[in-house]
């Protein structure tokens, strides 16, 4: 399948308001899981810093708790899950009332590891050996 119509696939699926929410993301898991070379990359260009191209890459796992944030909150979802895991605030005109809303509920989530495990598992960890080290015990 070429990539450019798997994009379109996607994003057909994605815009759809013939379907309802649950149906839309059952199709787009359903084509994702489907191929293995298909990651979702966000734009966050001028968002972080100010003349400058990035992007941010959003887990195919994240995904899926992903989804009802945007549907929620649009663009700010990915604005706030970006903020979130680089631990820094995005420039002032991203700074809406939406965007900490929720880069509150993507902290929430990303506590008890639902999303940006891999931050989690890394915190946790830390934790752990601060632990360690004020007992004195070694492993």
């Amino acid at each position: 399948m070429k990539i450019m119509n798997l994009t379109k696939m996607f994003l057909n699926i994605f815009k759809s308001k013939k379907q309802g929410k649950d149906d839309r993301f059952s199709k787009l898991i359903d084509l994702l899981n489907g191929t293995t070379f298909f990651w979702h990359t966000l734009n966050m260009s001028d968002t972080f810093g100010y003349g400058c191209s990035d992007s941010e890459d959003l887990d195919i796992l994240e995904f899926k708790v992903m989804f009802p944030l945007y549907e929620k909150y649009g663009h700010d979802a990915f604005v706030a899950y970006t903020s979130v895991k680089r631990d820094c605030l995005p420039v002032k005109e991203f700074q809406s009332k939406e965007f900490f809303e929720a880069k509150k509920e993507i902290e929430i989530l990303s506590k008890d590891g639902t999303i940006l495990y891999e931050q989690y598992w890394r915190k946790r960890r830390s934790d752990e050996e601060k632990l360690i080290a004020e007992k004195g015990e070694i492993k």
